[in-house]
């Protein structure tokens, strides 16, 4: 039997990484939709030039009860940063890779679960579990290839409310089709809803 103790844990990391391999379009059309090189059509480069960033501060609780049983508690908060989130990430534009700056596929702001392991009377070990997080970050497009280089990774323009031909969702009012100069959404700009898990087991040792 352990004998009564009780535990709290503070954490913060941070990460930085340079040189992260992403893919470009090296031979991606221009403004007028022409390629720099007429013989080719998609020339697509590995690069390692894509960059994170992630800060996290978790903590932790912990409750040894003796012979009644083992309580915790865990909470982290993460905020990721980047511009890329592997090998296979393509920019929305290969001419406009300070607009791929955004959240990271890992970022998930808040995580927290809580749990018990009890003994009840009659030889029960009861386990109740609660985990309650963010939703993932998702890329916002058109599912149109609006800048004609063959690949349908376009994010849509940024405008007010009651633009003619935007459509209102709940990240805000875009545009499918949008002149060059338009101000595009960021990357991973969307998220999930946030999800909560609910799990509990009885058991019992013969």
């Amino acid at each position: 039997t352990l004998s009564p103790a009780m535990f709290l844990t503070i954490k913060y990391s941070y990460q930085h990484g340079t040189d992260l391999l992403r893919m470009r379009d090296v031979n991606a059309p221009d403004a007028a939709r022409v390629r720099p090189d007429a013989r080719f059509g998609r020339v697509l480069q590995y690069e390692s030039t894509g960059r994170q960033r992630r800060h996290e501060l978790s903590s932790g609780w912990r409750w040894n009860a003796g012979g009644r049983g083992t309580f915790f508690a865990n909470y982290s908060h993460v905020h990721g940063r980047g511009d890329t989130d592997g090998r296979g990430t393509l920019p929305a534009d290969a001419s406009k890779l300070a607009d791929e700056v955004g959240a990271t596929a890992a970022d998930r702001t808040h995580s927290a679960n809580a749990g018990a392991h009890i003994t009840v009377p009659g030889g029960l070990f009861v386990s109740p579990y609660v985990i309650v997080s963010s939703g993932h970050v998702f890329n916002i497009t058109t599912g149109l290839d609006n800048n004609g280089d063959g690949a349908f990774a376009d994010r849509p323009a940024v405008v007010a409310a009651g633009t003619p031909g935007a459509i209102r969702t709940d990240y805000g009012s875009f545009l499918a089709n949008f002149p060059p100069d338009a101000v595009i959404v960021g990357r991973n700009a969307g998220r999930d809803p946030a999800s909560v898990r609910v799990d509990f087991r009885v058991s019992r040792s013969f």
